[in-house]
């Protein structure tokens, strides 16, 4: 839940393609 967190509080995302785009995903839903 953190990353996602960061996410959407700071714009900021894991270096990590795979994860990232997973973040994204579940910050949009």
């Amino acid at each position: 839940m953190t990353p996602v967190y960061n996410y959407l509080v700071n714009g900021t995302l894991p270096s990590d393609q795979k994860v990232a785009a997973i973040v994204r995903r579940r910050a949009c839903s």
